[in-house]
Order: C-alpha cells, then sequence, then structure tokens
C-alpha cells in the first residue's frame, strides 16, 4: 500500500512500506495518471480497488495472527495483528467514506 505524507498513521506500521517516502517517488495520483496516459485506459473506482487492498492486508494480518495463537511463528509482528486487523477494517471504512483521497 502507497503511503502518502498527508495520511494518518498506517495502522499496522510493521506491514507499512517506507521506499516510497524517498525523494523522487510518484505519487498515487502521479501513477494513476501515468496509468491513464501510457495505456489509453481511464482508472476507474479507486477507491474500491484501495478498500479491496487494504481488506487483503487484513486477511494477510489473520493469518498471521493464527499462525502466532497456533504458536507457529516467533515473528514478534504476528501478535501485533490483534491490533492490527481491526485498525485496517476501520482503514477501509475511512477510505470508503471519503475521508482518505487517493
Amino acid at each position: 500500500y502507497w503511503q502518502e505524507p498527508t495520511d494518518p498513521e498506517p495502522p499496522t506500521p510493521t506491514l507499512a512500506s517506507t521506499f516510497m517516502e524517498r525523494e523522487g517517488y510518484p505519487t498515487r495520483r502521479d501513477l494513476v495518471e501515468r496509468y491513464e496516459r501510457r495505456t489509453g485506459f481511464e482508472f476507474d473506482n479507486a477507491r474500491f480497488y484501495w478498500v479491496l487492498a487494504v481488506y487483503k492486508l487484513a486477511g494477510l494480518g489473520e493469518m498471521f495472527f493464527r499462525r502466532y495463537l497456533e504458536g507457529n511463528s516467533d515473528d514478534p509482528m504476528y501478535p501485533r495483528m490483534r491490533e492490527g486487523v481491526p485498525a485496517l477494517a476501520e482503514q477501509a471504512e475511512m477510505i470508503l467514506d471519503g475521508e482518505m483521497e487517493l
């Protein structure tokens, strides 16, 4: 997921990538515009795809947490999914409600 400087703190900072914070990386809007320009297709339903991506991250978080509960992992991130998955669900709702912009 592509974090923007104006976004709230990521609900699961351990899953957030930081490479896009480096100077010269395009914004989400820049990427969409480049896609549209190069393909000739309009990128419709951005909000849907963004929510879908967050939903998929929540699904991964559930898997991580289950592995932690079953004792199948010693990764320190996995127990944090107890709070991380509900936070991702809240973020998806914020995106749906228009509180976060593309």
